[in-house]
Order: C-alpha cells, then structure tokens, then sequence
C-alpha cells in the first residue's frame, strides 16, 4: 500500500481540493468519482516541486548509471560512481545496494517511497541481479518507474485520510482500486503514447525524466474534466 504510515498532505489549494476528491470517492466509490479524485490528485501532484524533484533525480540516476554500464561495462560504470565494492557482494544484494545508492538509503519517507518504485519495477521487468541491469529497456523502465511512483504516491498521500473516513477493510480496498487504476491504465496509455523514445544519451539527465513525469500526471489529469 505504499509508506503512508503518519504521512501528512500538504496543504495548498490543489491538495485541499484532491482531498476533497478523494473524500467524495471514499463516499460514494464509482467509477466517475475515482476519475475526478485521480484527477485531481494528479494536478496536485504537478505543483508538489519537492516530491517530483527528488524522484527525477533518484529515476534519472539510476537510468545515467544502466546508460553507462551499457556503455562501458558495468565494472567501469561501479568505479564511475565509487561502488565498485557491490563486485563483491551476493548479485541479488548487490542489485539492492545500487537501489539503495540511488534512492538516499530510504532515509525519509519520500525516499523509501522511490526505494520501492525501484525495486517493483525491477520485479516487473524480471531483473534480480545487477549483471541484469544491461538488459533492461530504458524506456520501458522509466515507464514503469513513473507508473509504480504515481500509484504508491497515491497512497502515501490519501491513507491516513481513508482510514478515518472508512474501515480499515473499506480504506484498503478503495485505495487498491484507485491504485490498480491508475498503475494500469497509466502504462497503457505511457506504453502506446506516439512519442518517440527519449535517446538513451538523454535519458539520464533529470530535467528530461521530471519532463516525462508531468507528462504523465497531465495524461491522469485529463481522465476527468473539470
């Protein structure tokens, strides 16, 4: 469900009105209300610098690294960024070290938030090792790095709130519905896009990822129009 544990939204105009929405769609779940609550959520979500900033650069990180281990070797890729201690390591502990690398340890909880992106989307893709990392698709990975950060921060922001408004049963089940919505159609729509793919060169540099994600809440925005 996400690290939501005493997590408390913000506060701006945006926030307080994908609060709202979400209270209207813990009321009355149907398919129009969760619309209008991702919806909003998503344009929330746009203004929130901090929160896309720090997973920008976390995403962009670990795809500069994937970009250069592609380039040079992973070996060389490990000594570019003074990890070539993860040589030594278990290869499905070294894969979570370099997870870890790249996501500040999990210090906070927006950190552990983008921990988990990495490590879900990794699952998806089916790479358990870090001699895998190579074989990853980049954009596809970064589809699906955006995909899993838009619904965990989806619950990081609306648990507490669900949990007030419902039972713990009821806020459980709606928050997975909103989740698996917009985890699934958000991929299919990032997957089937007509943009051409972002130049693995470019793929690294986080203006051009941050760039990637508002594009994606802007797609979530739009599946209710207000």
């Amino acid at each position: 469900m996400g690290t939501s544990k005493g997590y408390i939204a913000p506060t701006s105009p945006q926030w307080r009105n994908a609060k709202r929405g979400v209270t209207s769609y813990l009321s009355d779940p149907t398919e129009n209300k969760k619309k209008q609550a991702i919806s909003r959520y998503a344009k929330a979500i746009k203004m929130d610098d901090h929160s896309l900033a720090l997973a920008s650069t976390s995403f962009a990180g670990l795809m500069a690294f994937i970009s250069s281990a592609n380039a040079v070797g992973l070996n060389d890729a490990l000594r570019e960024i003074g990890r070539e201690d993860l040589r030594d390591l278990d290869p499905q502990d070294a894969l979570d070290e370099l997870l870890s690398f790249y996501s500040n340890g999990g210090s906070t909880i927006d950190d552990s938030l983008v921990l988990d992106c990495m490590a879900d989307a990794f699952d998806v893709l089916e790479i358990e090792e870090l001699s895998q990392i190579t074989q990853a698709d980049l954009n596809l990975l970064l589809n699906e790095l955006i995909c899993q950060f838009a619904k965990r921060k989806f619950a990081q922001m609306f648990t507490k709130q669900a949990h007030e408004k419902c039972t713990l049963i009821e806020a459980n089940n709606r928050l997975s519905e909103v989740q698996e919505y917009i985890y699934y159609t958000l991929k299919e729509e990032l997957n089937r896009t007509d943009a051409p793919p972002v130049n693995p060169k470019n793929i690294g540099d986080m203006p051009v990822v941050k760039s990637i994600i508002d594009k994606a809440f802007s797609i979530m925005e739009q599946w209710y129009g207000e």
